[in-house]
């Protein structure tokens, strides 16, 4: 009964403790959660937008149809949190208003997180043996420093849910003194799914973590049930998940091979220094601090679990120097028993070097492509949370076994306590007050109210206009990782408001992983009409879409798609029109080849080019001759390994005119995992200054015309000196193993039509363009 009292007051203690956190540095937030988004820039407004979408204007539990339209998307790849999200959505159902509160459920969310991290690193601590006014005390200095919270203002509002890597390590340490390991196994089981329905990173991490606890368990003195349930439990919620995902998921030919491993990790400078956004003054003054690192990276320790990490340390070797070593392998197996925090911490480790990208760099990174389920992760620095969790836990549990030593030693163990979390606290206070500032930076785009009056007007004019989709200009669509149209930051704020406010989805989008062949589909919707024109799905060509135009579309393709919409109205730089499918479908190829034909009779003909213009440079290379597995036309093209530098042409001095501007061409094949990553460039290289210079550069994804398995690059350019050497390139990174294959290369005048006519037996080639 003591110790079940003793347990009531320590939660009671950390509830109270933790809800004071948030009402110091929270409150504004807490009075009116539904009236600020956390970050509105990059996935920040997206994330809001997906799980309020489902809500409010989904019709299907799996199905997400806010963005990627007609073709929609399964719930599990737009950041929705699909199990809040459905539960939500199930109770508007009932409760009908309820979906107007949207963004302050996942604020108080994200909040209310701060005190249940705190209760579960309670509950740890206190299984462990520690007093429960101490363990309440470490269980919230930890969870306000732990950099996972800082999620809720990098726009990853699930990833915020500090309270679900410590729920799942309290669940093994419960498991492994369970009565019951098979009852046990099956709410791990449970607890697992649900973190994997709310965001997969937090259920692939608490799996990982159970499996490799269970393994390495399999040493102790442990049942054999015991160890049987704990690897059995994650196993049946990853198969579980991704049948599940895989029998309701219809969208095919997704990427296996997403960007961004080698980029989002953790280094030593993120684990031992804090950020220059959030930095404490005394952590301010430690040598090299701060760190400027990308928040994706961000892994800080913190001073209060460095400082209990060396004490331990230094205590530890002079209790072997003074005792001799009697008593130390007793002292090891209880600190390290594979059923305690020491066990979690042994195991943590491996996290620490997943995050910090072993053993995927350092020239290893080709090994990533061929490891089943790791290179879906493109962010390793998120595996970085475990061994944060581990190392606190465990630095405190250490010291408090030190205070029963004896001697000076206990003295020291209570005053490093005090101290290391005074630390915590310290430094935790500087994180809370960061995410504060940060959150109220916004007003909540989803309410009409907090809108600005040219957001307000738009909003108020679209809704009398029935509308299948939203189409953006410039256009946009992100998220397929082989094909994507950088995103324009204007557009999709708009996009997204304008969606929700009219229940119109878009057809741009801003997600991960989207399949291939519907980016495909959307990209030649918005591209060039003299190719073959792609289907959408479930639209008849008299249904008419919405389009918001921005003023700073410079895109001809983009231009052409506008000038077949009907404007109605203007606020500032944003137009709104109409633009029927079939107008947007419209097949112009015959009356393109017949424009191009009639244009030769004014045309300048050298050999067999025509021009716009006299005497106009020009350089080709259909790479005839050099037969290869891909060719575009004829019968060659260049081929070369993409992890090297490619040159396509080389030019000599005084070939360019710096007062001009050229458009490079060709033609990429565009078919296999990754083959358009690569980077595109001219380089310039200056020999009287021995200065080289890459200022114009694509990326062979960022096409907008694709014909087949090719993909039109177009590359404009201008020399800084009209002496420079110049060379056009194609180069990936040195761990990507597959080729590139690029064919007829044309380099011109930008502001020069250039015409090639292979009649009658090959098509007419218009500026690098293919009319058959």
């Amino acid at each position: 009964m003591k110790h079940a009292s003793s347990r009531f007051r320590g939660v009671l203690l950390t509830l109270l403790l933790g809800a004071c956190a948030l009402l110091t540095f929270h409150r504004t937030v807490l009075l009116s959660p539904n009236s600020y988004m956390a970050a509105v820039g990059g996935d920040g407004l997206k994330n809001y937008f997906s799980y309020a979408w489902h809500v409010e204007h989904d019709t299907a539990t799996t199905v997400f149809s806010g963005m990627n339209a007609p073709f929609g998307e399964h719930i599990n790849y737009p950041d929705a949190q699909p199990l809040l999200s459905s539960i939500h959505r199930a109770v508007d159902g009932v409760w009908r208003s309820s979906d107007r509160y949207s963004v302050g459920v996942v604020n108080l969310l994200m909040l209310l997180s701060l005190p249940l991290c705190a209760l579960f690193l309670y509950l740890i601590l206190q299984r462990s043996g520690l007093p429960w006014g101490l363990s309440a005390s470490a269980g919230v200095a930890m969870a306000m420093l732990t950099v996972q919270g800082l999620r809720s203002v990098q726009a990853h509002y699930a990833l915020a849910y500090t309270w679900s890597i410590p729920m799942m390590i309290w669940l093994g340490l419960r498991h492994w003194q369970h009565p019951r390991p098979w009852v046990s196994g099956v709410t791990i089981t449970l607890a697992l799914l649900g973190l994997l329905m709310i965001h997969v990173y937090l259920g692939f991490i608490g799996s990982v973590l159970l499996l490799a606890w269970a393994l390495l368990g399999l040493f102790s003195r442990a049942a054999r049930s015991t160890k049987l349930a704990l690897l059995a439990a994650p196993m049946v919620a990853l198969m579980t998940f991704q049948v599940g995902t895989t029998l309701t998921d219809h969208h095919l030919h997704r990427t296996e091979h997403p960007t961004g491993y080698f980029k989002y990790q953790v280094n030593e400078r993120t684990l031992f220094l804090p950020d220059h956004q959030w930095i404490s003054p005394l952590a301010k003054a430690l040598p090299g601090a701060p760190s400027h690192e990308e928040p994706e990276n961000w892994a800080y320790l913190g001073l209060g679990t460095l400082l209990l990490g060396l004490l331990i340390v230094f205590a530890g070797l002079a209790l072997t120097v003074m005792r001799k070593g009697r008593g130390l392998r007793g002292a090891v197996e209880e600190t390290f028993e594979m059923r305690g925090i020491g066990g979690l911490f042994l195991v943590s480790i491996p996290f620490l070097l997943i995050a910090m990208g072993y053993p995927f760099h350092d020239g290893n990174e080709v090994l990533l492509w061929d490891v089943p389920v790791f290179r879906q992760f493109r962010a390793p620095g998120r595996f970085a949370w475990v061994f944060i969790y581990a190392l606190g836990l465990f630095v405190v549990a250490s010291t408090w076994r030190l205070t029963r030593a004896g001697g000076a030693f206990r003295w020291i163990a209570w005053a490093g306590l005090f101290m290391g979390l005074g630390l915590q606290l310290y430094e935790g206070a500087y994180i809370q007050t960061f995410i504060s500032r940060e959150f109220v930076k916004s007003p909540n785009l989803f309410r009409e109210d907090q809108l600005t009056d040219e957001q307000r007007g738009l909003i108020q004019r679209a809704r009398g206009r029935t509308a299948v989709g939203i189409a953006s200009i410039p256009y946009f669509h992100n998220g397929s990782e082989e094909f994507l149209i950088p995103v324009h930051d204007e557009g999709l704020m708009m996009g997204q408001v304008m969606a929700y406010h009219t229940g119109s989805p878009m057809m741009s989008s801003s997600l991960t992983r989207t399949g291939l062949e519907e980016v495909r589909a959307g990209i030649a919707a918005f591209g060039p009409s003299w190719y073959a024109r792609p289907e959408l799905p479930h639209w008849a060509i008299s249904d008419s879409l919405l389009v918001i135009a921005y003023d700073d579309a410079s895109s001809p393709y983009d231009k052409a798609v506008w000038a077949r919409a009907r404007p109605f109205h203007r606020e500032g730089r944003v137009q709104l029109g109409m633009l029927a499918v079939g107008d947007l479908l419209r097949d112009d190829r015959a009356r393109t080849r017949n424009e191009v034909i009639a244009s030769l009779d004014t045309a300048y003909r050298s050999g067999g080019w025509h021009f716009s213009v006299p005497d106009t440079f020009v350089h080709y290379n259909g790479f005839e001759g050099t037969p290869v597995q891909n060719i575009y036309h004829g019968a060659g093209a260049f081929s070369g390994p993409k992890g090297t530098f490619n040159v396509l042409a080389e030019f000599a001095p005084n070939t360019f005119d710096s007062s001009s501007t050229y458009m490079a061409s060709y033609w990429i094949y565009n078919r296999g995992p990754m083959r358009c990553h690569a980077l595109a460039g001219v380089d310039e290289f200056n020999e009287i200054e021995g200065k080289g210079y890459w200022d114009h550069y694509t990326d062979p994804r960022f096409v907008r015309t694709m014909d087949g398995d090719w993909s039109l690059v177009e590359l404009l350019f201008r020399v800084r000196d009209p002496r420079s050497r110049v060379k056009l390139f194609v180069q990936g990174e040195p761990y990507y193993r597959d080729s590139i294959f690029v064919d007829e290369l044309l380099v011109r005048k930008a502001d020069v039509d250039v015409v090639r006519d292979e009649r009658p037996t090959g098509p007419i080639w218009w500026n690098g363009h293919r009319l058959p």
